[in-house]
């Protein structure tokens, strides 16, 4: 399950990378701000996944339970 962790983190690392090259947002802001951003999609990123994994498991969990 980590492994399908850590491969969803970095294709939203990518996304985040591809929008932000392709929407020019270097030449809007300012460099910390978007140091900035950076940290808290990173964070975000982090946090939402574990959220969803979360969910996913006891989903299953309960689907196991269920069919018993």
């Amino acid at each position: 399950m980590n492994d399908k962790k850590q491969q969803t983190k970095w294709v939203l690392v990518v996304l985040c990378c591809i929008v932000y090259s392709v929407t020019n947002l270097y030449e809007h802001f300012n460099l910390w701000f978007l140091m900035l951003l950076a940290i808290v999609a990173g964070t975000l990123i982090h946090y939402l996944v574990d959220f969803i994994f979360i969910l996913i498991n006891k989903f299953q969990a309960l689907n196991q339970n269920n069919s018993i």
